[in-house]
């Protein structure tokens, strides 16, 4: 038996521990991302959310500044001077200097102009707001929907290589047939025409996938990975309440949209309030603290001595050249062009609404539909080829019954993840879409 060498240590069993560990890790699949995972990188990443953001910010900071020309204003001054005297000044320096630093309180107390622009600042930034509040409700929409456009295309290239795998089977037998006698040579090339064909859809199918991954990609500003797909046995369920008229006015009342108009339309009526305003008077008052300051000596006796005075200024527009009138006028019509905004957005949800709700309720039934359609097309294609092996059925109805199964199981797949989407878009018109909605379809994901 040879000996150990005293140099040697023995395999430790923790380190063998660790190198299964290590084993296993490399070994496991990376783990797939789910719907919440990937709404939350678009919550931290996405640039138009986050424009929304800023916009909303720069409308709050607007009542700032229209707030600023109503409250006390404090300026600060100093007046520097250079008298040169004639001659004749007997007993008076010829040339002499003065200074007088000056500090001026002021205070508008009425301006109906400066009153009217902030009360459609306000107006502007709780519009800007409810901007930005349907952006927050539109991000999970469109997250879904890039999503699930991947979840679609996956499954549609799945499809097209099992349709392609169909086809290149069908082609091998009939290959082998023709060598053996048992068929003629154009059940050959109608297999390979078929797999031919079968070929192309695969290749669109993985461009399409890539397509959708990077319109994905382009929300979460990350690469898109593996995802979860939608289960089979998802449900097929519409959301309440079971009334497309429920639907509108609930819209109506919180569609974030449309507050944002009626902001708009209520900014709009402050602002001819403003341009009216331009022929009222205006009034401020001022408190000024200065101090006289001239060398060589001054022998009036005013050198160094404290002056303070108050005022009340009121201004009365008299003449403009028209400008007033124009102004008005043509806030005038900017309201009006506000108005019919408001009016069109009304009816535009009231018709995404009605429309979202038809589509759900078609979609409820569109699934049961296809499910039935996937099972009749699966059972047409097994008798088409028990028939084609006992002699009544031709290629031809083999491959045809193959590309059937396969349209069937693509509308089954596509009514599925329709629906999921259909559903979150009704609720974003109704302006009750949220991230509660995302986490509830997480529950469907496998």
């Amino acid at each position: 038996m040879k000996a150990r060498s005293k140099h040697q240590r023995p395999h430790s069993p923790r380190a063998g521990v660790i190198l299964t560990s290590l084993a296993m890790l490399v070994a496991m699949p990376a783990q797939s991302t789910d719907l919440l995972e990937t709404y939350a990188l678009a919550r931290s990443a996405d640039p138009t959310l986050q424009q929304a953001a800023s916009e909303q910010t720069a409308a709050q900071e607007s009542i700032g500044v229209a707030l600023g020309p109503l409250l006390p204003q404090l300026a600060a001054g100093v007046q520097l001077k250079r008298v040169q005297r004639d001659m004749a000044d007997l007993g008076k320096p010829g040339r002499s200097s003065s200074r007088e630093p000056v500090l001026t309180l002021s205070q508008t107390l009425l301006d109906g102009r400066q009153y009217a622009t902030l009360r459609s600042s306000r107006a502007q930034a709780a519009s800007q707001e409810s901007a930005y509040q349907a952006e927050v409700q539109a991000l999970p929409v469109r997250v879904a929907s890039a999503y699930f456009n991947v979840l679609l295309a996956t499954e549609m290239l799945g499809y097209a290589q099992a349709n392609e795998d169909a086809f290149g089977e069908q082609v091998r037998n009939a290959d082998g047939r023709y060598r053996s006698g048992l068929s003629a040579q154009v059940e050959v090339v109608q297999a390979r025409a078929y797999h031919t064909s079968a070929k192309s859809n695969t290749i669109n199918a993985r461009t399409t996938l890539d397509a959708a991954r990077e319109s994905l990609s382009r929300i979460t500003g990350a690469p898109t990975g593996e995802l979860k797909m939608l289960r089979d046995e998802a449900p097929a369920v519409p959301p309440q309440p079971a009334s497309a008229e429920a639907w509108v006015a609930m819209a109506l009342q919180h569609n974030p949209v449309l507050r944002s108009l009626r902001d708009k339309l209520e900014a709009a009526e402050h602002d001819i309030g403003g341009a009216r305003a331009g022929h009222l008077p205006t009034l401020s008052a001022s408190v000024s603290l200065g101090r006289h300051s001239t060398w060589p000596d001054d022998t009036s006796g005013n050198d160094g001595r404290r002056a303070t005075a108050v005022g009340l200024a009121l201004n009365f527009p008299l003449f403009a050249g028209g400008a007033v009138q124009a102004e008005v006028k043509r806030k005038t019509a900017l309201r009006e062009a506000a108005r019919q905004s408001l009016e069109f957005g009304r009816r535009q949800v009231v018709a995404d609404v009605r429309n979202a709700y038809s589509s759900v309720q078609a979609g409820v039934q569109q699934i049961a539909e296809a499910r039935q359609a996937v099972e009749a097309a699966s059972g047409a294609l097994a008798s088409t080829r028990v028939g084609k092996q006992s002699g009544t059925q031709s290629m031809t109805d083999v491959l045809l019954a193959i590309q059937l199964l396969t349209g069937q199981k693509i509308a089954y797949a596509q009514a599925r993840h329709k629906l999921v989407l259909d559903i979150l878009q009704l609720k974003q018109d109704a302006g009750q879409v949220g991230e509660a909605d995302l986490a509830e379809i997480n529950t469907q994901l496998r």
